[in-house]
């Protein structure tokens, strides 16, 4: 038996950001995952250890590169959301209406540049917080569904869909 669903949904700067934080969150690449707090913690111990040396030697010319390294450590969260931000803006198919349908053999995503079918099999995973669903089509490469414009039955329904026919939702 067929299971048709259709939902019309809008990604906002702020569900991308959200869309991007959960997949960070999920990715399976461990690197990707601890970014969120390695490079800060490692730019705090930086700091820690430059004003150690500073108070020990006093300052020299060679601590000019730890500082620069320090500070892009410390800066990294910036910088990921600035990164974002130009993602956002350069994803034109993420700007105005999507609709998205969905059956027992496919799932297919339309919008403003953006005509995509696809079967199931091509999907490796899915995941989902309390801001959006993100689909994934690769390690790399997904797509985010935001659940402000939904109802809690669209939730429930897209929920049970992609359980039904991505095997590694989780």
């Amino acid at each position: 038996m067929t299971r048709l669903m259709h939902v019309d949904y809008e990604v906002s700067e702020k569900d991308f950001f959200e869309a991007q934080k959960l997949a960070i969150k999920k990715s399976p690449l461990a690197a990707v995952r601890m970014s969120r707090w390695v490079f800060p913690l490692a730019g705090v111990a930086a700091v820690i250890f430059l004003i150690t040396a500073m108070a020990r030697e006093g300052f020299r010319g060679n601590m000019v590169f730890g500082l620069l390294i320090t500070s892009w450590l410390l800066f990294m969260p910036l910088i990921v959301r600035k990164t974002q931000k130009k993602l956002y803006a350069r994803s034109k198919h993420f700007h105005g209406l999507m609709s998205l349908d969905a059956d027992d053999y496919e799932m297919t995503i339309r919008g403003d540049g953006i005509d995509s079918r696809m079967a199931w099999s091509n999907f490796a995973n899915s995941y989902e917080d309390d801001h959006s669903f993100v689909i994934y089509q690769s390690s790399a490469i997904f797509h985010p569904i935001p659940k402000r414009m939904l109802s809690e039955e669209q939730i429930a329904a897209l929920r049970g869909c992609f359980e039904r026919n991505i095997p590694a939702m989780a």
